[in-house]
């Protein structure tokens, strides 16, 4: 399942009102109305909005061939785009202006009855079905989708892309609900203008829309191929991308007498072209695919024609697109996407431990249909056409309730995140005192060197303050405060300046508690417990080549330290950063989410790494230029084939014996382990009285072996590894010393991370001076 939603738009009935509206007695002169506004039903447009609905769900549902399915979103953005620019322009033509209140209050009406269902039901299946570390970012979803800013919120999420075993919101489909009511706002207010204009130059009311549309359309267009290219995941997302869409949906609209004349044979033709692209984008486009950018020029031109030609069309094409069947499933497309996600959701990461079947997924698909037919029948028509709500104030008011109604789930289920106590994990090098934040500070560090003399004095060691000692008491009679993560399972005697990096992991009862006292960080805010360089933004996606250069440590350092390869080094990037403060390193890092620095796999193996590959050589390219005294890398990637581990090993020495030949220190990070099961912190979570049954016997972690073996074939490299104090006597722990050690994946906790310091600051030097 992909992790991104497309989601259709509802932009509400095809049916376009003939005649003028109430208080009118004569309609507008015909030459100032636009063709589609002096419409009625089009069954055709039904049948494109069951055609969108279809292909999203089949493509949710992981229907073998449909790769492209997402693109039906496409569909309903254009859709959406003519039908209300097709409505604004009739009340211009018949009333001179635009009532944004009655716009607003029919859009409440039509919009957030069953949005707002669905967010109920979304919020009790969560609470039911999902893991209770799932809860606080689900309810803040929630909230974001009640008041469609839903689709920014996913964007920014975009970024974190350490995420290995991250899943998609329930509610992620309500991004292009989102994009739409952004548009509904910025919409109506420029053809308001459009109309202000009209009326005091005289001017044709179409060409002057079509110019503001144009406005919105071309740097939309423009912004779309641009930050696509740049950031693809979170420009799949915001509004500014996706304007342009609907933008081409108002100028067919506007275009309306253009293509009124075409002919039926014209029309027809228009029509199958349409249809035949749109088949082309369901299954030739990929969820690799950067989207929406250029690509989904095809998808929104296809649908544009479909429409120009759907008014004159004839023969079968024309006829299947407009029968029962596909106007019944159009008419239900709204609802059937606002349903039919949530079920898949729950079905795969509820029901199911793993991946659902196909057979899974496609019966909650299916399961969309009565539900999606029920609250049609039973919820939102009633609302929509009730009399009571009739009046704008009283429809305005509905969509106030609604809001809050929505809001309130969020807050309910928000109730529902237990409440674990965290310890003040404080020391030299800690950012902030406490819990991680959501920003991705780090709750502090626990057993780091002083930074200061000052520190020293009031910092004890590992972690935690001293009290101040009485008048009269001596100092020494404080009792010692706890170490916190990796440092409790240091020798309790050993002072952290006279760590070397031999030391090894004691294991006693208060480093490995069964039921820890406190727990930092939470279980639910471990995916927020991010490093150093999660924020600025230094490690690129997945997808792209672009190569970003960040600079850490000191700045104005005599010797240059390069960091490089995926996530897996950037978790130790706020040790190397302040041990190269300290010690006049400049570091400048090159960092990719599952991409190593290796020369040979990515060429060779898959089609997907040719942008890893190319991400590389750039690096390559950088680091040749800059001539470091000391790189240091790592990464997970084991390889993959019969041979994989041979290109690896090959692909390493190629990297790294040119810079050892030329006198730089090549420092290789060990891989660190994963679970072999579900997340550690839902483990934890739900184990919060017997921690331990959420440890794993130890195993090497997926890129151990590769990096191991590449160092032993460059001479002058050197290994650092910091898994006897992850997985102490070959038995990875969910909890040390009070600290949960990992987030996402095989990620570790920045928390974690920071009590390692001192042990990693000893061997890192170490590396360094048994390098050649």
């Amino acid at each position: 399942m992909s992790a991104v939603a497309p989601p259709p738009s509802a932009s509400g009935s095809t049916r376009l009102q003939l005649g003028p509206t109430a208080g009118q007695d004569q309609p507008a002169p015909a030459d100032s109305r636009p063709p589609s506004a002096r419409g009625g039903f089009r069954p055709d447009i039904e049948g494109l909005r069951a055609l969108a609905v279809l292909s999203v769900m089949a493509y949710h549902a992981g229907l073998p061939g449909i790769t492209g399915g997402f693109t039906g979103v496409d569909v309903f953005f254009v859709l959406s785009g003519f039908l209300i620019t097709s409505h604004l322009l009739k009340e211009i033509a018949t009333t001179g202006t635009v009532s944004l209140p009655t716009f607003y209050a029919r859009r409440a009406r039509r919009l957030l009855p069953a949005a707002t269902l669905v967010l109920l039901v979304t919020a009790l299946g969560s609470w039911l079905l999902l893991p209770v570390t799932r809860f606080k970012e689900i309810a803040g979803d929630i909230a974001a989708s009640a008041v469609y800013l839903v689709n920014w919120r996913l964007a920014g999420r975009t970024t974190d892309y350490l995420a290995e075993d991250s899943v998609a919101s329930p509610v992620q489909h309500y991004w292009s609900l989102a994009v739409e009511e952004q548009f509904y706002v910025v919409w109506p207010l420029l053809l308001l203008v459009v109309a202000l204009v009209v009326r005091r130059t005289r001017l044709p009311l179409l060409p002057v829309a079509t110019v503001g549309l144009l406005l919105i359309a071309v740097p939309s267009l423009v912004w779309s191929v641009v930050h696509t290219a740049d950031a693809p995941e979170p420009a799949y997302f915001v509004t500014t991308t996706r304007l342009w869409e609907l933008a081409i949906g108002g100028l067919v609209a506007c275009a309306g007498r253009l293509w009124e004349r075409l002919s039926p044979r014209s029309a027809t033709a228009l029509v199958v072209l349409g249809l035949a692209g749109l088949a082309a984008s369901f299954v030739l486009v990929g969820p690799s695919t950067p989207w929406p950018g250029i690509a989904a020029a095809a998808p929104t031109l296809a649908t544009a024609a479909a429409l120009v030609g759907g008014v004159r069309a004839r023969g079968p094409v024309s006829t299947l697109l407009g029968s029962a069947p596909m106007v019944w499933v159009g008419g239900l497309s709204y609802s059937l996407y606002l349903w039919h996600w949530p079920l898949v959701v729950f079905t795969d990461q509820g029901i199911f431990d793993e991946r659902a079947p196909l057979w899974a997924t496609c019966a909650a698909v299916l399961a969309a249909f009565p539900l999606a037919w029920a609250g049609h029948h039973l919820v939102e028509n009633p609302l929509r056409f009730s009399p009571r709500l009739r009046p704008t104030g009283r429809s305005l008011g509905m969509a106030a309730a609604l809001a809050v109604i929505g809001l309130g789930s969020a807050g309910m289920l928000w109730r529902a995140v237990p409440h674990v106590p965290t310890a003040q994990v404080t020391g030299p090098g800690a950012e902030s005192p406490g819990s991680p934040s959501p920003g991705g500070e780090s709750a502090g560090t626990a057993g780091g060197p002083s930074d200061s003399p000052a520190e020293e004095d009031e910092a004890s060691p590992a972690g935690g303050t001293d009290s101040a000692a009485g008048p009269g008491e001596e100092s020494s009679s404080a009792p010692p405060e706890p170490r916190y993560g990796a440092a409790a399972l240091l020798p309790a005697d050993l002072p952290l300046d006279e760590i070397t990096a031999d030391v090894q992991p004691v294991l006693t009862e208060e480093a490995l508690p069964r039921a820890p006292q406190t727990l930092t960080p939470s279980p639910t805010e471990a995916t927020t417990d991010l490093p150093l360089t999660k924020e600025p933004g230094c490690i690129m996606p997945v997808n792209g080549e672009k190569l970003r250069e960040c600079e850490f440590g000191d700045p104005d350092g005599k010797r240059t330290m390069v960091v490089t390869g995926d996530s897996k080094i950037d978790q130790w990037m706020p040790l190397i950063d302040r041990w190269a403060a300290a010690n006049d390193h400049r570091v400048v890092t090159y960092l990719k989410s599952a991409c190593p620095w290796n020369d040979v796999l990515q060429a060779e193996d898959d089609e997907r790494w040719a942008e890893c590959h190319s991400w590389g050589q750039k690096v390559s390219r950088r680091i040749e230029r800059l001539q470091p005294d000391v790189l240091v890398t790592s990464s997970l990637m084991p390889g993959t084939g019969s041979d994989g581990t041979e290109k690896m090993i090959r692909g390493y020495r190629n990297n790294w014996e040119p810079l050892v030949e030329a006198g730089t220190k090549v420092v290789v990070v060990d891989d660190t382990p994963g679970p072999t099961g579900d997340p550690v912190y839902e483990c934890v979570a739900e184990q919060l009285d017997s921690v331990d049954e959420c440890d794993w016997e130890a195993d090497r972690a997926r890129g151990t072996d590769v990096l191991k073996a590449s160092v032993e074939a460059v001479p002058g490299t050197r290994f650092l590894t910091l898994n006897d104090f992850i997985c102490p006597e070959d038995r990875c722990r969910a909890v040390i010393g009070d600290v949960l050690t990992y987030r996402q994946g095989s990620h570790l906790t920045n928390t974690f991370v920071e009590t390692v310091e001192p042990i990693f600051t000893a061997r890192l030097e170490a590396a360094l001076e048994e390098a050649p």
